[in-house]
């Protein structure tokens, strides 16, 4: 089975509802007591998971994370109410001809699998079964894949720490001068992790007709 986009989002939907050993509820409360601020997303090249936590609670929360990425549980008895959602969500877009208008320009403009949206089609998202969900995350959720992810996080930390480190030594003209210093600051690091995602997207995975794992 080629990788469907829409069967990240839901397997991004889905690895969240419980994995290792516990339930989607005590999973849940296992972060909520862990004060980790988390968020999950799939794109048309990579799923993300977001999460910040205090420092001391580091080693814990990559520890439920290792489980949500190795060890899900992929409910079967959640996929159906998954697959309405998205379907809902597709079906929107004939509401919203701005919308509509820029997913045809994207796959117009991008070579396939960039182009695709991340969304899905109506036929695919009816079409997957546990089954294929589960047959992803076992291809494609490998430690390898991890690993990289990690590197990822590490560079980009590596890139912002010296960037705001100089911007704060050298500004100067008072809580204003602050202000402009961390403004520029922010802006800096953000185009380079951009532009540092990108190209470690490409050299980690490449651009073959899969999707990958990033942090």
């Amino acid at each position: 089975m080629s990788a469907s986009p829409w069967a990240f989002g839901q397997r991004t939907y889905a690895i969240t509802r419980g994995a290792g050993s516990r339930d989607s509820r005590q999973l849940s409360d296992a972060l909520d007591n862990l004060g980790v601020d988390r968020g999950e997303s799939a794109g048309t090249l990579n799923v993300q998971l977001s999460g910040a936590t205090l420092a001391r609670n580091l080693l814990p929360t990559l520890e439920l994370y290792a489980d949500i990425l190795r060890r899900p549980h992929l409910p079967e008895d959640e996929l159906d109410a998954a697959k309405s959602l998205s379907l809902q969500d597709i079906q929107s877009t004939e509401d919203e001809p701005q919308r509509k208008v820029m997913i045809e320009l994207r796959k117009r403009y991008y070579p396939d699998p960039l182009g695709r949206d991340n969304r899905g089609t109506e036929e695919g998202v009816t079409a997957v079964s546990i089954d294929d969900v589960r047959h992803q995350h076992a291809r494609l959720y490998q430690p390898r894949d991890v690993i990289l992810s990690v590197v990822k996080v590490v560079v980009f930390a590596l890139l912002v720490i010296p960037i705001h480190c100089y911007y704060g030594y050298y500004a100067s003209g008072g809580p204003e001068g602050v202000g402009r210093a961390a403004g520029r600051a922010i802006r800096t690091a953000s185009v380079l992790i951009a532009v540092a995602d990108m190209l470690m997207t490409f050299l980690f995975w490449g651009t073959a007709q899969t999707v990958g794992l990033s942090a």
